[in-house]
């Protein structure tokens, strides 16, 4: 009886983590695992206040699976969505801990987001993506919905989910339960 239960609760956890990924192709349609492509000529805005240890570099990726933040430069509210994620991701380390952290901002001028980063002491790396709103472009991202701003990717760009984990608690659970299986 005690193995059947030993046996019960594997198979349990293994349909718990592959629901994970059964809800996100269910949720997500034909952008489940779509290939995004990262602008090329991004530039880190930032790297006086970023942590070594939270460091992300777009060219050699070190996480299995990252969260990328797409948002506007010249967006008051969007800039101030910085401490929120922060505040989240820290309060989440250990959920969080070998999932990478990647922003990208677009805008006319990146003067903003780099006043904003240093009054907030933002040790996540911020990428500068002059060419305004070229990730969205490229990866065919409707422009003005707020959804496709955030994402959890693969350590293949290819796209898992997309939806503000750290401010809708159906995205947070989703994300949580992509990051915990593989």
């Amino acid at each position: 009886m005690k193995y059947f239960f030993v046996i019960a609760l594997f198979i349990c956890s293994s349909c718990r983590q592959s629901c994970s990924k059964d809800e996100a192709k269910k949720v997500m349609g034909d952008w489940f695992l779509r290939k995004i492509e990262l602008p090329e000529n991004m530039r880190l805005i930032n790297s006086e206040n970023v942590d070594e240890k939270l460091e992300f570099n777009i060219y050699t990726k070190k996480s299995h699976k990252y969260i990328l933040h797409y948002f506007l430069a010249d967006c008051d509210k969007c800039v101030n969505e910085l401490q929120e994620i922060q505040s989240y991701f820290n309060a989440h380390k250990e959920q969080y801990k070998d999932t990478k952290l990647l922003l990208i901002a677009t805008g006319p001028i990146d003067l903003y987001v780099k006043d904003a980063a240093k009054k907030l002491n933002f040790q996540y790396p911020i990428y500068f993506d002059k060419d305004y709103q070229s990730f969205k472009i490229s990866n065919k991202l409707p422009l003005g919905d707020k959804l496709y701003n955030t994402m959890l990717l693969d350590g293949d760009d290819k796209l898992l989910i997309f939806g503000a984990f750290y401010s809708n608690s159906k995205a947070e659970k989703l994300y949580e339960g992509l990051i915990s299986c593989d």
